[in-house]
């Protein structure tokens, strides 16, 4: 994956690229948001799919922090979940599983929060 800039001034608005990009980013935010609830977790893999067969159209723009975002949301949580599963066994699986929904609520919540704003997430490889 190639490393994308930091935009130099977060806060500033950035002109989107296009109506169609901004309402693809928001259908994407809206499966992630979906996958949210119970045993909807495959809205989010609709998703990130989207997201990822996407992306390239989103290079340079405002949208382009979001995907990534998006993405690494989707990836780390996938990851917890597979792990607190696997240690469910143990008896500390619910933990993991429970951490696991709350950063991915956090992460969709505060990224499209900024897309609202049409503001690029300041250091979408971050892990918060």
């Amino acid at each position: 994956m190639t490393e994308f800039p930091t935009p130099k001034n977060p806060t500033a608005t950035v002109k989107p690229a296009s109506e169609q990009s901004r309402k693809v980013v928001n259908l994407i935010y809206i499966l992630f948001a979906l996958g949210m609830f119970i045993l909807s977790f495959p809205f989010a893999v609709i998703g990130a799919i989207l997201a990822y067969h996407r992306r390239e159209e989103f290079a340079g723009t405002v949208y382009e922090s979001h995907i990534e975002w998006l993405l690494r949301t989707f990836v780390f949580t996938a990851g917890a979940l597979a792990f607190g599963i696997i240690m469910i066994a143990v008896k500390v699986g619910s933990f993991f599983i429970i951490v696991a929904a709350a950063y991915f609520i956090y992460r969709v919540l505060k990224g499209f929060l900024l897309f609202n704003e049409d503001k690029a997430i300041d250091k979408p490889r971050e892990l918060y």
